[in-house]
């Protein structure tokens, strides 16, 4: 009954997060036109690329423009702004009022923006696929390719929001969020393999970003329009699994402190 109790509330939660994300038309249409204009100047980088420079690595422009909208939608789908609206809150003690309802404010939270983000992945992922058949000159997925995809997406979602929690309560540490939101952002862009794949990485590199979550979050989404083989992209979900796992842990563990540190010392 309990179990059954706390996802009504979290799914509560995240049908509220469906409509303020459904209602905000305008953010919406702002996130398709930038998304456009970014995939169209990153395709414009990768076609200076020499197809015989990457043909070693089992690789092509085109693959390489899919990718790059691929790590690109799953990025523009997880709303990072929501770690100022939690700085605000604690920085104006607003945030007492979380700790007193008889549930989970990170996953209350949490809930909330993975229904933004549902709303923004769906309004994405057509524009998505057209914007990179247009720039790639090609169709590079396959069905399974995309349906591969869709079910990677939410866990790296997932990771992405639970990080940006984190990122919005370290200003109970430190005066602003802002220097830990660039330090997740920029993991996210070298050791989550935002641009290159990782097999352009040095091998020591690769080793390294392979024992972060920031794979997770984008590499392993991209995988499916490289051409990867079985093995690999099991191999891939596996670690996504892992650390999604892993991630949940912290958090259970990571709100205790930040509770303890806004009981016990206040907000500021």
């Amino acid at each position: 009954m309990n179990t059954r109790h706390n996802l009504s509330v979290l799914m509560t939660a995240m049908i509220m997060g469906l409509r303020d994300g459904w209602s905000e038309k305008l953010v919406l249409l702002g996130t398709l036109m930038v998304y456009g204009v970014i995939i169209m100047l990153y395709a414009g980088v990768m076609r200076m690329i020499p197809p015989a420079d990457i043909a070693p690595l089992g690789l092509t422009q085109s693959q390489m423009i899919w990718y790059i909208a691929t790590t690109e939608f799953i990025l523009f789908a997880a709303p990072s702004w929501g770690f100022k609206d939690i700085q605000n809150e604690i920085n104006t003690e607003q945030v007492h009022l979380d700790i007193i309802r008889p549930f989970s404010p990170a996953l209350l939270r949490i809930a909330f923006w993975y229904g933004e983000a549902i709303v923004r992945f769906c309004v994405l992922f057509p524009f998505y696929i057209l914007t990179a058949t247009y720039f790639a000159e090609a169709f590079e997925p396959s069905l399974l390719d995309l349906l591969g995809i869709i079910a990677c997406a939410p866990l790296s979602l997932f990771m992405a929001l639970v990080m940006y929690y984190a990122v919005g309560t370290s200003c109970l540490w430190v005066v602003q969020s802002e220097p830990a939101y660039w330090v997740v952002h920029k993991g996210i862009f070298l050791l989550g393999a935002m641009i290159w794949p990782i097999v352009f990485y040095p091998d020591w590199l690769g080793a390294i970003s392979w024992f972060t979550p920031f794979p997770a979050i984008l590499a392993v989404c991209g995988k499916w329009v490289l051409g990867s083989s079985a093995l690999e992209l099991g191999a891939a979900f596996a670690h996504q699994v892992v650390w999604a796992v892993l991630i949940l842990y912290a958090l259970m563990k990571f709100e205790r402190i930040v509770l303890r540190r806004i009981q016990g010392e206040g907000a500021a």
